[in-house]
């Protein structure tokens, strides 16, 4: 048979610490070698809220690989991940050919299964935060120090009914 190259999605459980888990990926990559398998690439996502809760658990650890095999490398796989109480949920899907990344020389044998960083988001000084709260604070006293241009004064009331009443007679 010839190989084709498969992506696989697993989700382990989020209670493992980082040796735990490094050593589930590498159990389950050595399952992958130990069925004529190659690894294309790993992807460590890392700890992701689930849609909805899986055995209780509303996160997991996900990781994807992508490796090429035979039928039988898939339906060992899938037997395997059953087996596996740390895996969660698993997704093992053919690619099409002209999605097939190129193979990397690292993922061999033993990859460097590293966890992609979290973004981490700008910290906010506190002394920007005041400026800026002085600065509307000035805005907002100069428009009500601002005057408003008064209205024209109209004749009075008793002059001009003094008038109509002259044209009436």
């Amino acid at each position: 048979m010839k190989a084709r190259t498969y992506e696989c999605v697993l989700v382990l459980d989020p209670g493992l610490d980082a040796d735990k888990t490094t050593e589930q990926l590498k159990k389950f990559q050595e399952q992958i070698l130990g069925l004529r398998g190659e690894i294309r690439r790993w992807d460590r996502w890392g700890k992701k809220r689930l849609a909805y809760e899986i055995q209780r658990k509303q996160y997991g650890y996900y990781a994807v690989v992508i490796f090429d095999g035979e039928s039988t490398v898939v339906k060992s796989l899938d037997r395997y991940v059953r087996l596996n109480q740390y895996i969660l949920r698993h997704l093992i899907v053919l690619l099409e050919p002209q999605r097939v990344p190129p193979v990397d020389p690292s993922a061999q044998l033993d990859p460097p299964i590293e966890e992609k960083a979290p973004e981490q988001p700008e910290e906010i000084k506190t002394d920007d935060v005041d400026k800026k709260e002085d600065s509307i604070e000035d805005k907002s006293s100069v428009s009500e120090q601002a005057e408003v241009p008064s209205e024209p004064e109209e004749a009075s009331g008793d002059d001009a009914a003094s008038e109509s009443a002259e044209e009436v007679s």
